[in-house]
């Protein structure tokens, strides 16, 4: 058991690891950020994806408690990364916030299994 629970651990921690690192590096792109201003974001982004990582791995939280914190992460996100970012980047980063919803499939409300179960 306590195997398990350790590589789960490494497994997340990786994961961690990997989608900070192409969250950082996509939103630098996206967004044209400077090497300065991509240094101020890493740790924020490095957090969000923390927190995000274990928001999805939580089975207490139901799909409705779900996209509520979710929302109020992207209000949070925005709010800590604005006093460095000009009014052009972040009206991009508000539209990528957005597209965020919209890319993302709509799952089945009732998960019945291949024999209609």
């Amino acid at each position: 058991m306590f195997g398990v629970i350790v590589l789960l651990a490494v497994t997340l921690a990786v994961t961690f690891a990997v989608e900070s690192r192409e969250n950082i590096t996509a939103l630098t792109a996206d967004l044209g950020l400077t090497e300065e201003q991509a240094n101020k974001f890493a740790p924020i982004v490095g957090e969000c994806t923390r927190e995000s990582l274990s928001l999805r791995t939580d089975p207490i939280l139901s799909r409705a408690q779900r996209r509520q914190t979710e929302e109020q992460m992207k209000v949070d996100f925005r709010s800590l990364v604005s006093p460095f970012v000009t009014h052009d980047q972040l009206e991009k980063l508000d539209q990528l916030l957005a597209l965020q919803w919209e890319a993302r499939p709509e799952r089945p409300v009732n998960r019945e299994g291949p024999d209609g179960r």
